[in-house]
C-alpha cells in the first residue's frame, strides 16, 4: 500500500510517502509564509522522485492538529483535492499521535501529555497512552486549561511535550509550570508516523477521524 501523508499543524511542515510498510520519501520545510507555494513544489518533487503518479497513491492522509489553523485547512483541502480525481480514500488523524510517538521512541513511559500554547493565558493538551501492537490509538480528549491549573490536571510523572516548547519556555507564565517534567525541545509531528498509523488503522478496519481541523483556541468575548 502506498500512503501519502501531510502535516502542516506547526511552522515545520512535513510530507511523507510510505510504500509497502516502509517510509520511502520524506520532505520537510520551515517557511510558513510560503507554505502553499512550497507545498506544491515539494509535492511535485516527491512525486517525481518516487516514480509514482497520483493515481498510484492508495490512500492520502492529513494531520488535523491542533495547531496552525490555516496550515491545517490547507493540508486537509490539498489531500482531498489530490484524491478526488481517482476517488482514493483520505484519512485524517490528530497530529498529536506523531508528537507522542517521538517521546515513546525515546523514553520507557506509558503515557505522554502533548501540549500547545492556546494563547490568552491558556494551554491545550491531551494524554496519549503508548500504543499496543494489536490496536490503534483512539482519538484523545483535547482539553483547554489555564497555565496555572495545568500541573494540577496532569500528574508530574507524565512527560510533557510540545511543538511550541521554545515559545512556552520563553513566556513569563512558564513560572507557573514544573519545567522539569517537560521534554526540553520543540518536537514536531512527522508525517511518516501518521502514515504508519493510518496503515495500522486501515488494517484493523477502523474509521478516519473527522475531516475538520481541531481548533483549540479559547473564544473571544464579543
Amino acid at each position: 500500500m502506498n500512503i501519502l501523508a501531510l502535516d502542516m499543524s506547526t511552522p515545520r511542515a512535513d510530507l511523507a510517502l510510505r510504500c509497502h510498510g516502509k517510509t520511502r520519501l520524506q520532505k520537510q520545510w520551515s517557511e510558513p509564509r510560503k507554505g502553499e507555494a512550497l507545498l506544491f513544489e515539494t509535492l511535485n518533487t516527491l512525486l517525481r522522485e518516487s516514480g509514482l503518479t497520483w493515481e498510484g497513491v492508495d490512500c492520502f492522509c492529513a494531520g488535523r492538529g491542533p495547531g496552525n489553523y490555516s496550515g491545517l485547512r490547507i493540508a486537509i483541502t490539498v489531500m482531498q483535492a489530490l484524491a478526488l480525481p481517482a476517488q482514493q480514500p483520505v484519512f485524517f488523524l490528530n497530529s498529536g499521535v506523531a508528537v507522542a510517538e517521538a517521546v515513546f521512541e525515546q523514553r520507557p513511559c506509558d503515557r505522554v501529555a502533548v501540549v500547545g500554547d492556546a494563547r490568552r493565558g491558556m494551554l491545550w493538551y491531551a494524554l496519549f497512552d503508548r500504543p499496543q501492537a494489536e490496536k490503534s490509538t483512539e482519538s484523545p480528549d483535547w482539553q483547554l486549561v489555564p497555565w496555572a491549573d495545568f500541573d494540577a490536571q496532569v500528574p508530574v510523572d507524565i512527560p510533557r511535550v510540545s511543538s511550541a516548547w521554545s515559545s512556552i519556555r520563553s513566556s513569563e507564565s512558564v513560572a507557573l509550570l514544573d519545567v522539569g517534567a517537560w521534554v526540553d525541545a520543540d518536537v514536531y509531528p512527522q508525517a511518516s508516523v501518521l502514515a504508519a498509523r493510518v496503515e495500522t488503522t486501515l488494517g484493523l478496519g477502523l474509521k478516519s477521524e473527522p475531516a475538520t481541523p481541531i481548533y483549540m483556541h479559547p473564544p473571544v468575548a464579543s
